[in-house]
Order: C-alpha cells, then structure tokens, then sequence
C-alpha cells in the first residue's frame, strides 16, 4: 500500500506524454516511427531526438530502462543522440523504454524540458 502511495506521489509529479504530442520528435535511424505501437529489439538502433521547432535542440536527456515499478538501468546523455542498441540486452517485452529530456538550448514556455517525459513500449 505504501508503495502504491510512494509511486502514485512520482507518477503525479510529472505528465506522461507520448510522443505525437510534444513540441519533440523521436527517428530511430533516421526514421520518424509510430512509436505509440512500442519497438521489437531487433529494431534498436541509433536514435535522435528533435524539436519540431527548428531553433531549438536538445542538449541532455535521460534514458531509464524500467520494468514493472523499477529501473534496469538510468543513463544521461549529453546532446541529441543515442544508439539504443546498448540497451537490447537488458530489455525484454513488456520493459519500458523512458525518455526525460533535461535541457535544450533555448527553453521557453512551449520548449521547455521540464515534465518532457516519452514512454516507449519494448514489445
């Protein structure tokens, strides 16, 4: 029960939001992808991560690979890419793949990082 609590208090503190419907955009190897559908493994590649408004990039984000309640692993990385085949050998379906942009280079009201959180499903 407390636990439920404890989670219910982080999951309220900040907003979910897919990707479609953000002020960013996700291409995994240069892809644009329906990414709501979630992404196999074998599907991992190099991903970069863009913000719709062309005067604005993403300086740092952080990728948590979690699973149920918990996080497999956390990493930050600086600039606009990552290739997430670094994570294929922790990841099984059902993980969830969770991206918290932490700065860009120009944060205003419609940019701003902060509560940017995409959820991708690892199928």
């Amino acid at each position: 029960m407390l636990v439920l609590f404890v989670l219910t208090l982080v999951v309220s503190s900040f907003t979910i939001f897919f990707v479609e419907e953000r002020n960013f955009k996700i291409s995994i190897a240069g892809v644009n992808h329906e990414l709501k559908d979630g992404l196999n493994p074998s599907e991992f590649a190099k991903m970069t991560i863009e913000s719709k408004d062309e005067n604005v990039n993403v300086k740092s984000f952080e990728i948590t690979l979690a699973r149920g309640a918990r996080a497999i692993s956390i990493k930050t990385y600086e600039g606009n890419t990552v290739d997430l085949n670094q994570l294929k050998t922790n990841a099984r379906p059902g993980d969830r793949i969770v991206i918290d942009i932490k700065s860009t280079n120009m944060e205003n009201e419609s940019t701003s990082p902060t509560n940017t959180i995409f959820v991708i499903k690892v199928n």
